[in-house]
């Protein structure tokens, strides 16, 4: 269905549920027409295509990466607009083959941009998920211009290959989840879970511009977690890498809680390395239920930290906020907080505003089905508001929630799935300061 069509039916399938007082919902029917600024768009063709997570470019354009899947393999599904959220053009990409699932995305200020993907998958029922992790680099208009993958060589789990490295065989349990950039070293840092049958570690590859991989001399930080099954040591699933204020990098992790070999749980948890990847120091957050880490900012020009993720007990969730303050010698937790609007919520992504706010973006589990919510936290910990879009009522129908960036003129715009027509659409939204579709 065209995007044109979609959004003439969006009138009738849109049902919002809206909260009063501080917590309330907008949606394109109560914004006026002519204000550009503020916009709820759409991205898709036949099929589902779903929005993971965005970049945007120092031109002001959002570049954005998705999945998209007609009836066959899954595909990498990339889109590009401008600043008012009008598509300059989209591509689909999958010539490897098998399923490929976009992970991340990184805009450069010549308009280039560059994709982290998982290769394959689980197949089998009780099969392990994950394959092999790359990365596409895109010219502006979209053209691939670089391939690479990484993948785990079976004769020693710990340890990644890439695929320059020839007569390797491969076992294909990777599974990616983040990719950094430091332009400072001109690096990426991937960040991912390697899968096995009975535990799980986390990973993080370093490579160079040119893709190929730093000796693992220069970054020793490649794996953390369980070595075997019935180990002591916890299992690991790796969210995401950031670079500190001093230099040092920093892995966001969950982290399973062991008593000897029995697991009690799951906790967030932060690990400090040197520019070589050595370990300095690990902190876990959390409370007495299981928390799991899903992404994390640091304020600029601080080493402060906000972690978002999802505390859970029994059946009831709640998103999970954490602050932290990484120092030389420990990361003290400053605060932590449970939020919960009437229902049960997962924390998805993280961002923080110019003036040292955090916006956090989530998903509410309802009847059926799943909203998209997000919220403003003071640099203090306090609910500043909070607002919650719903798209087509029904079982089944899920809007879900990707990444959350504030935009160079100070507002903010996230990146979700919206279900419309009973077909995932990818969606993307820009609201202002007080997370309204409006000025």
């Amino acid at each position: 269905m065209a995007i044109l069509t979609m959004n003439r039916f969006f009138h009738i399938l849109l049902m919002i549920t809206c909260l009063s007082g501080m917590y309330s919902c907008d949606n394109d029917l109560t914004v006026e027409p002519q204000t550009f600024d503020h916009f709820i768009k759409y991205y898709g063709k036949d099929g589902n295509q779903t929005g993971v997570k965005f970049d945007i470019h120092e031109s002001g354009d959002f570049i954005m990466v998705g999945n998209s899947r007609f009836g066959g393999l899954s595909n990498i599904y990339v889109v590009k607009a401008d600043p008012f959220g009008n598509e300059i053009w989209s591509k689909e990409i999958n010539h490897l083959g098998m399923d490929i699932f976009a992970n991340d995305i990184i805009g450069f200020q010549d308009g280039s941009s560059v994709v982290l993907f998982t290769q394959g998958g689980s197949f089998f029922p009780g099969d392990t998920p994950g394959g092999s992790v790359g990365l596409l680099r895109l010219d502006p208009n979209g053209e691939i211009l670089q391939e690479y993958l990484y993948e785990k060589n079976p004769a020693n789990p710990f340890e990644i290959h890439g695929d320059d490295d020839t007569g390797i065989p491969t076992l294909r349990k990777l599974e990616a989840s983040a990719l950094t950039y430091d332009a400072e070293s001109d690096n990426f840092f991937i960040c991912g879970t390697q899968n096995q049958p009975f535990w799980t570690t986390s990973f993080s590859i370093r490579v160079n511009s040119d893709f190929t991989r730093v000796p693992l001399a220069d970054w020793l930080g490649f794996s953390i977690g369980a070595s075997n099954p019935g180990s002591e040591v916890p299992n690991q699933m790796g969210n995401k890498i950031i670079k500190l204020a001093t230099g040092d990098f920093g892995l966001f992790l969950t982290t399973e809680i062991k008593l000897g070999e029995e697991p009690q749980g799951s906790n967030f948890a932060f690990i400090t390395y040197t520019p070589n990847g050595t370990i300095a120091q690990m902190k876990s957050f959390g409370t007495t239920r299981n928390e799991f880490g899903s992404d994390i900012v640091r304020i600029p020009g601080t080493n402060s930290i906000g972690m978002i993720g999802t505390s859970k007990q029994g059946n009831n969730s709640d998103m999970y906020f954490a602050k932290a303050l990484v120092e030389s010698d420990s990361t003290r937790l400053e605060f932590e907080r449970l939020l919960n609007f009437g229902n049960n919520f997962e924390g998805k992504a993280i961002a923080a505003s110019s003036n040292g706010n955090f916006i956090v973006l989530g998903e509410e589990l309802g009847i059926g089905g799943k909203n998209i919510v997000w919220a403003m936290l003071s640099a203090g910990g306090d609910l500043l508001w909070f607002r919650k879009f719903g798209g087509q009522s029904g079982v089944g129908n899920n809007d879900l929630a990707g990444g959350v960036k504030q935009t160079p003129d100070g507002n903010f715009s996230f990146l979700g799935t919206v279900t419309l027509d009973n077909q995932q659409k990818m969606a993307l939204f820009k609201v202002n300061t007080n997370g309204d579709l409006k000025p």
